[in-house]
Formats: structure tokens, sequence, C-alpha cells
């Protein structure tokens, strides 16, 4: 029976692919600190990481305070 393993760590492609914006806009949003727009990343090795549960937190904060906004 194969084990089935639970991602932990978003790369900069499977944010890019959650946000639904290409990596290049993701990483102008990196090089201007925009951090509204996306969380703060770290680097794993030479690539830039996230969470799964911080980036996932960041998302529902965002939808939380959308909701918040529109009155619901």
């Amino acid at each position: 029976m194969a084990k089935k393993i639970e991602k932990k760590i978003y790369f900069l492609r499977d944010v890019a692919a959650l946000l639904e914006i290409s990596e290049n806009a993701l990483r102008v949003m990196l090089c201007r600190r925009n951090w509204n727009a996306v969380p703060p990343p770290f680097k794993l090795g030479h690539k830039l990481a996230w969470r799964v549960q911080d980036f996932d937190e960041f998302l529902e904060g965002k939808a939380e305070a959308a909701m918040k906004e529109a009155g619901f």
C-alpha cells in the first residue's frame, strides 16, 4: 500500500497557479514587496517557498476581509 505524501511547501509555480497569475507577475509582486497581494516567501535552497499552512491562512484572511468589506 503506497503512502500518500501531503504537500507542505508551495513553490513559486504553485503559488502562481493558486493565484491564477503568471510566474512573472508573481516575481514582480515579490520584487515590489507587495505583501498585501502575497505573503513573504522564504528561501529553500535556491528556490522561493511558502509553507502551505501559512499561505492558506493568508488566503483565508483575505477572504474574510473581503466578505467583511462586502457586508457579509
